[in-house]
């Protein structure tokens, strides 16, 4: 089992936590980024990084473990990425196939920003094929 899915979260009435704050809708405005809890769960995505994963603009994925769009085997390593992500950001690669079909690769780097402990998440091109 991944780390992620055996931490036990308490459920939130909000799960977006300070995502509506001014701060927060900055760092993510621009290219393919989203916010995660310390803990993997996604806070927000962008319209573009939601686009680029498959999903539409109004797709609410709030909560749910950002280790999922890997595959089964690869949900360690990137559960270990989002623990160890702090200043030095830490880059893994996104097989796109897995979830949209899609014959790509993307690279997903994760580092902590000051804004409620979140961890940035941003995609940027990888090799194709």
């Amino acid at each position: 089992m991944t780390r992620l899915a055996t931490r036990e979260t308490p459920p939130a009435e909000d799960d977006r936590g300070d995502a509506g704050s001014e701060d927060v809708r900055t760092i993510v405005a621009e290219g393919r980024r989203g916010l995660l809890h310390r803990d993997g769960r996604i806070v927000l995505l962008n319209p573009a990084l939601l686009h680029e994963l498959g999903f539409r603009r109004d797709d609410d994925l709030r909560g749910l473990a950002f280790t999922s769009f890997w595959s089964f085997e690869d949900r360690d390593a990137v559960a270990q990425a989002v623990d160890a992500a702090g200043d030095d950001a830490r880059t893994l690669r996104l097989d796109l196939r897995y979830h949209s079909g899609r014959d790509e690769t993307r690279d997903v780097v994760f580092r902590r920003v000051p804004v409620e402990a979140y961890t940035l998440v941003e995609l940027r091109d990888g090799p194709t094929g």
